[in-house]
């Protein structure tokens, strides 16, 4: 199954954005924080921190980055199967009072200086030094994951969120971009859209529009499909709606203007790209015969295409076969790569890096962990879908996915799409397309949770495991005028992918299923506009689905909630608005008892889940 790389790097930016649990080792008195990947092995990470010039140093402040971390802290945003799985690359962050952003890498095959410039301007950065490597070739997210965090660790101030959500956007809008015009190009089309929104505070979304068809018809070599447009497109209005300075980020973006596209004529102060005598610039620490052989290396300070010449059609080469022209990325996909390819001598043997020292590294070790891919059983003993067969769903409005087996997540297809969901009934849902849901370039809290399922419910069902995927279908099932009542829930192509511990994968298949589902008149519906409100701990509003009064006043319904454990229900004066209080997770059995006529009263069964407050 193959794994793009924008679900890789947006993954390594989210870690970057969120990651918290981590290793710290806190020297005081120092602007230089190093991020280390904790896969290496300890004369890997001398090798490292020989390269950046710091070995030995006592004031640098040293972050070590898990893929453990990542895999934690990424779930509510990329699907599992598509975070690396381990962290091999590494950075230098030194943040600084002038000249733009200056950024050096070695050994990163795919995240090159520019691109991590460009992302840290977006995300807020004015001035910062940065190298990042890795002692052999990787794709170099792991050290992506670092930067943003070191700085904010180094500068002692924490980048505004939606700048960095933007930063976000725009690595996964230049990386789609590549499929189609290649790597520098795209960087170029992406950079040049942000200097004119920027530099000319363009606001009108029809202004916007235009500078992006602008720079597509001058810059692009090739026709955008009309997905790259729209990707574009909304890019360049969040760019446009946050008002940046672009006195504060002339240099840098001027600078990646000049080095991805040599013919273009830049002024950019050379004066301020060199750091002055004495000045501790790491750009000039850096020693060459740290890793012992000649690495694949880019900077800012130099145009890209003299830098990468070696490299054809913007596309890196793996150890162990090109990748495909229609899937540049295909194998240069994660910050990891396959054991073996590096034997023990390739392992342990980084000393001092002399030139006479024999070593045996990989010239491109691949990046993607082989393992044999089983067949994930989807049928009634390991996939169970709430509401399901014959189940009164009254108000339900959340669809359960419930799989028998734990680490298990949505993927795409090997068409891209991650299925579909068909609901008909008395109300018209039309089609759901789970690209909105598990696409890590439009993912959407506010209608997909995934998280493990809840002891109570896998002891109920003789499970040992299991992985819960909630999804909110945007509206209630409730009854209609319609005497039918009745609804399919149809599941379509929905991939679904385990993983092991270390996020391979190891299974996988493809979930179709249709289940019946009756609802009453009568029924809970909880006004929500995110998923996420309906966990443990929470508070929301709702009201009560029940028949209308008569017109003639010859009746009136009253209600009632009965719930013995999971949510205390509070109704309103009006009998028919309610407050609950979601005091603990799992499957909350209630009963809702109706009495059209205020008098006798008819209970009526629901399962209302309740999130895991931690979600």
């Amino acid at each position: 199954m193959k794994k793009p790389i924008w679900g890789i790097l947006l993954s390594a930016v989210f870690a970057a954005v969120s990651l918290v649990p981590m290793t710290i080792t806190v020297q005081a008195d120092s602007e230089k924080v190093v991020t280390l990947g904790a896969d290496l092995n300890e004369d890997q990470k001398d090798a490292v921190l020989r390269y950046f010039g710091v070995l030995g140093q006592q004031n640098v402040r040293m972050l070590t980055i898990t893929n453990q971390d990542e895999r934690e802290h990424l779930a509510s945003y990329v699907p599992i199967e598509q975070i690396g799985t381990r962290t091999f690359s590494c950075a230098l962050v030194n943040p600084t009072s002038s000249g733009g952003i200056r950024v050096r890498t070695a050994n990163l095959n795919w995240v090159t200086g520019n691109m991590i410039a460009s992302t840290l301007s977006t995300s807020g950065v004015k001035n910062c030094e940065v190298l990042a490597a890795a002692p052999f070739e990787v794709s170099g997210t792991g050290a992506l994951t670092g930067v943003i965090m070191a700085y904010e660790e180094a500068s002692g101030t924490t980048l505004d969120p939606a700048k960095k959500d933007i930063a976000a956007q725009e690595l996964v809008a230049t990386t789609t971009l590549a499929n189609t015009v290649g790597q520098t190009d795209a960087t170029n089309i992406v950079n040049e859209i942000k200097i004119q929104v920027i530099e000319e505070q363009v606001a009108d979304p029809v202004q916007v529009e235009q500078i992006v068809e602008n720079v597509i018809i001058n810059e692009s070599p090739s026709a955008l499909p009309e997905e790259d447009r729209e990707l574009l497109n909304e890019l360049a209005n969040r760019i446009a709606q946050q008002q940046y300075d672009y006195e504060e980020m002339k240099e840098t973006l001027e600078r990646v203007e000049q080095n991805v596209n040599a013919d273009v004529n830049v002024n950019v102060d050379e004066n301020a790209e060199e750091a002055a005598p004495g000045s501790g610039s790491i750009m000039d620490s850096v020693d060459e015969n740290a890793f012992g052989y000649e690495v694949v290396t880019t900077t800012t300070e130099e145009p890209e295409e003299e830098i990468r010449e070696a490299a054809e059609n913007d596309a890196p080469e793996s150890g162990a076969e090109q990748s495909s022209q229609d899937d540049p990325f295909e194998i240069v996909s994660t910050d990891s790569y396959t054991e073996e390819s590096q034997s023990e001598e390739q392992t342990d043997s980084f000393t001092d890096g002399s030139e006479t020292e024999e070593q045996s590294v990989p010239e491109h070790p691949q990046e993607t962990v082989s393992t044999e891919i089983a067949q994930l059983p989807l049928d009634d003993d390991t996939v169970k879908i709430f509401p399901g067969e014959g189940d009164n769903a009254s108000g339900a409005g959340v669809l359960r996915i419930r799989v028998a087996a734990d680490n298990v997540a949505p993927a795409a297809g090997e068409d891209g799409s991650f299925g579909e969901i068909v609901v008909s009934g008395p109300m018209t849902y039309g089609e759901i397309l789970l690209q909105d849901a598990f696409d890590p370039t439009a993912y959407d809290s506010t209608i997909v949770a995934l998280q493990k399922t809840g002891d109570t419910e896998l002891e109920a069902l003789g499970w040992s495991e299991g992985t819960d995927i909630f999804i909110n279908l945007g509206k209630v099932f409730a009854f209609s005028d319609d005497p039918a009542n009745r609804y399919t829930i149809d599941i379509r192509n929905l991939m679904l992918v385990q993983t092991g511990d270390d996020g391979t994968v190891t299974a996988e298949g493809v979930l179709n299923k249709a289940v019946t589902v009756y609802v009453d008149q009568a029924g809970l519906a909880f006004d929500m506009s995110d998923i996420s409100e309906m966990k443990a701990g929470s508070t929301v509003r709702g009201h009560i689905i029940m028949p209308a009064d008569p017109e003639d006043g010859s009746a009136v319904c009253k209600a009632y909630i009965d719930c013995p454990s999971g949510i205390v229900f509070t109704v309103g004066e009006d009998g028919r608005s309610f407050i609950a209080e979601l005091q603990q997770a799992g499957d909350a059995g209630v009963i809702v008892n109706i009495a059209e006529d205020g008098e006798n009263f008819v209970p009526y069964a629901l399962t209302i889940p309740v999130l895991q407050n931690d979600f």
